[in-house]
């Protein structure tokens, strides 16, 4: 769900959709370094996933919540990886 919100910014670009992402979990910015890696892991999972449509497609169905049909599978599937990601941040555990 929160992929998708980050997805439905059109109008931001993908570093800030990261941004977004990153904020909503910690509650701050990443640094430069963290923006890097996460940029770098968002480029590495589309690629993945754009190779195995399918990988992308189960895991953007696990949950009540149906995707969004209007947002691109394989960008939705990153995401969602991304957020994972940044869900195991010591930065997000210590928000919780």
């Amino acid at each position: 769900m929160l992929a998708e919100k980050a997805l439905e910014q059109t109008a931001l670009s993908t570093e800030q959709k990261i941004d977004f992402v990153f904020r909503r979990l910690t509650a701050r910015d990443p640094d430069a370094r963290e923006a890097k890696i996460l940029k770098g892991l968002l480029r590495e999972q589309a690629a993945l996933f754009a190779k195995e449509p399918e990988r992308a497609r189960k895991l953007i169905e696990v949950g009540d919540k149906k995707p969004d049909p209007a947002l691109d599978v394989i960008q939705l599937a990153a995401m969602t990886a991304l957020a994972q990601t940044v869900m195991n941040f010591d930065a997000t555990v210590w928000k919780r």
